[in-house]
C-alpha cells in the first residue's frame, strides 16, 4: 500500500470500495470530520486533524484527535 505522509482508509457498509486517500505533498495537511446523528440531529464527535510541522529545522507529522473542538489525543513522529 502507497501510505503518503497522511493516509486514511475506512470500510463502509454498504460500498463496494474502501473510502481512501491521503495527501501528496510532504508538506500537505487534511482533516476528517466524523458524523453521527443524535437524537436526530447530526452531530460532529470528532475530527482528526492532520498536518506538516517545522521545528528545529526537522519535519514533523502530527495527527489531532479533536473531540467537541477539544485535542484528546496527539501523536507527532519525524517524517
Amino acid at each position: 500500500m502507497s501510505v503518503y505522509p497522511f493516509y486514511i482508509s475506512a470500510d463502509a457498509e454498504g460500498r463496494r470500495s474502501e473510502i481512501k486517500g491521503g495527501t501528496r505533498r510532504a508538506d500537505g495537511c487534511m482533516t476528517t470530520h466524523v458524523y453521527q446523528r443524535s437524537e436526530g440531529s447530526i452531530t460532529e464527535p470528532y475530527t482528526i486533524r492532520q498536518r506538516s510541522v517545522y521545528r528545529d529545522n526537522e519535519h514533523y507529522l502530527v495527527t489531532e484527535v479533536l473531540h467537541d473542538n477539544k485535542v484528546i489525543h496527539l501523536h507527532e513522529t519525524k517524517y
